[in-house]
């Protein structure tokens, strides 16, 4: 990962927690870069979500939408996600127009969910996110879930330092307005032609194939948001409802990886 994305996520989520009076400790900015850029890479330069400032692959919700409706910048993109049995569905998730309004958002997350301003372990707060229904995770206990995603944060912590300490010449400024260019739907969605997301997707892809799957808030003529084509939540035991409805999708390029979402994932 790029030093400099990785220090201008370091700033845009310092100043995101200013705004709320936190002053994060060194280990919490660390903890919270990690799980950024292992769900999402900070929604900039690589995974299928690059191009949405997108901290964490959070999903589009009516609130969102109707919060940003008619604003620049701010906007939707349709992107597979899947259920704890790997059936998979197409979602929504959010476009920001810059990586401080994304940190905005996480921060404001996680802040509720654990002390950023005294949280020193990895197992504290992995532990205070798990309880907070951050995520669901994979095993046959708490504690085989826990441990599970300590170690998916653990994994990242070392790219992380590394980032932190390399010398760049200047952080970007994280307010400026930046979004796009947006990855292919097909890869999007993980295949490799229509006739393959037809019959993976069936009504939820001709939903979108014709605005590439992606729609901005400030165009006047966008279509009312339709619903998702989720498979019916009986056929997953054990989700949880994640605070403030927000979800992630985390399965990126070949590696599925344990994320924030009411759906247990690899």
């Amino acid at each position: 990962m790029n030093p400099k994305a990785i220090q201008t996520a370091e700033r845009a989520l310092e100043l995101a927690a200013a705004e709320r009076g936190i002053a994060p400790t060194h280990n919490a900015l660390r903890f919270m870069l990690a799980q950024v850029l292992a769900e999402s890479a900070f929604g900039v330069e690589t995974t299928t979500l690059r191009g949405t400032n997108n901290y964490g692959a959070v999903h589009s919700t009516a609130s969102f939408r109707h919060a940003h409706a008619g604003q620049p910048a701010w906007g939707e993109i349709a992107h597979q996600d899947h259920l704890a049995d790997g059936r998979r569905y197409v979602e929504w998730f959010r476009i920001y127009p810059s990586q401080l309004e994304a940190a905005r958002d996480y921060v404001g997350l996680i802040a509720k969910l654990t002390d950023l301003a005294q949280v020193s372990t990895v197992d504290a707060y992995v532990r205070d996110l798990y309880c907070g229904h951050y995520f669901v995770g994979f095993g046959s206990d708490d504690e085989e879930r826990i441990a599970g995603y300590r170690l998916f944060v653990n994994s990242h912590l070392a790219a992380i330092d590394k980032g932190l300490e390399t010398a760049v010449d200047e952080v970007d400024d994280p307010s400026e307005v930046r979004i796009g260019p947006f990855a292919p739907l097909l890869d999007r969605l993980y295949v490799k032609t229509d006739s393959e997301a037809e019959a993976v997707y069936g009504k939820a892809f001709e939903a979108v194939r014709d605005i590439d799957g992606v729609r901005m808030f400030a165009s006047p003529s966008m279509p009312a948001p339709p619903g998702s084509e989720q498979p019916s939540a009986s056929a997953a035991p054990g989700r949880l409802r994640v605070a403030l409805a927000l979800a992630t999708f985390v399965a990126f390029a070949a590696q599925h990886r344990a994320g924030r979402t009411r759906h247990a994932r690899p």
